[in-house]
């Protein structure tokens, strides 16, 4: 078991301050059936280091080193037990082997929300970036993602540097 001692910083502990992002989406995105689409993220709630533009992360200038990435994708009123699913981008390539899915299913004529979520953590070098995809698998009927649900959650965004 480790101790942090007096005068031992964040840094020394190798967290890197002030160095990521956290954005999310606030109005639905329709996603055509059977088809991955880029998540367009509206509202940055923050970005240190300036490593968030379009949608996408971008490891900045002297940011090399291992990232942590969360996201979370909220559909709503879906239905017939479809799959929605979230695949991590690196570099314009698709990480097949981080593909998330969650299930929608219907209740009767009542219509449930569905969400899907997933980590990564890589070792990016300077200029790398990382964006995040959505997959609608309903095989007819194009489907609303982000935004809020009934509960308020959103569907989201975030990374920061753990470690060089």
């Amino acid at each position: 078991m480790a101790f942090i001692t007096a005068g031992v910083t964040v840094a020394d502990a190798g967290i890197i301050e002030n160095m990521g992002f956290s954005a999310r989406k606030d109005g639905a995105q329709s996603i055509a059936a059977d088809a991955y689409a880029k998540i367009t993220f509206g509202t940055e709630e923050w970005d240190n280091g300036g490593c968030f533009a379009s949608s996408t992360f971008t490891v900045p200038s002297g940011g090399a080193g291992r990232w942590f990435f969360a996201a979370t994708t909220v559909w709503t009123a879906t239905d017939l037990e479809n799959q929605y699913g979230l695949v991590w981008y690196e570099g314009g390539v698709a990480r097949a082997s981080y593909h998330t899915v969650g299930y929608g299913k219907s209740g009767g004529s009542e219509a449930h929300n569905a969400s899907t979520s997933d980590a990564l953590i890589t070792n990016l070098a300077d200029g790398d970036t990382i964006e995040v995809y959505c997959y609608n698998g309903h095989q007819s009927t194009a489907k609303n993602m982000g935004g809020n649900d009934s509960y308020g959650f959103h569907t989201h965004f975030c990374g920061f540097r753990v470690g060089s």
